[in-house]
């Protein structure tokens, strides 16, 4: 509920910006043409990137004596359960409705704001730092900050948010998919008890 709060408000806020562009809300944002022949395989290789300097940055974190910190939030199956309507909204919220409000208000917003004011990679930098904070964790600071920077230099080489988004979907189904496949074998213990 909270989390559907959240995104109405943020799309209301999105509809009054383009209306304040004096577009349609397509045209506003980038996504008036459809993604063009490279944006998913562009989005696609930006992942194995963005993912692979994660990975790389975890196994150096922990090899330097930096733990991972024990998080205080409940995994994304007990926030929305591991049944299959819990699945589906997890789904619909974390890996479909969250990447693409987050780059209508990230890339759609601020970058192109910020490259007005401040040139192409001043805005790709200060919206990538923008992105990393939101997430709230010094622990992912750095991951976030890189996967940014490649969200916001997609979006501002294209022209379009879709790679941007087609990469932000791609990495939050990557991140998704151990809880669903947990919460997929608990629905399925639980079939197999009755």
């Amino acid at each position: 509920t909270v989390l559907a709060l959240y995104y109405t408000a943020q799309i209301c806020t999105l509809l009054g910006l383009a209306l304040r562009r004096d577009a349609s809300f397509l045209e506003a944002f980038k996504l008036d043409a459809p993604p063009d022949f490279l944006s998913i395989p562009l989005g696609l290789s930006m992942l194995v990137v963005t993912w692979s300097f994660s990975m790389l940055y975890r196994v150096a974190a922990i090899a330097a004596g930096w733990k991972p910190p024990a998080s205080d939030s409940p995994s994304l199956t007990k926030l929305f359960g591991s049944d299959a309507f819990g699945m589906t909204v997890m789904v619909i919220v974390v890996v479909l409705l969250g990447p693409v409000v987050e780059e209508l208000i990230l890339r759609g917003v601020v970058l192109d704001a910020l490259e007005r004011r401040l040139g192409r990679w001043w805005g790709i930098g200060l919206s990538a730092l923008m992105f990393a904070t939101l997430h709230g964790s010094l622990w992912s600071l750095l991951p976030m900050t890189f996967l940014g920077l490649a969200l916001g230099r997609i979006a501002s080489r294209r022209r379009s948010l879709w790679p941007a988004i087609i990469l932000h979907v791609a990495y939050n189904a990557v991140i998704v998919a151990p809880d669903g496949r947990a919460g997929g074998q608990r629905l399925q213990e639980r079939r197999h008890r009755r």
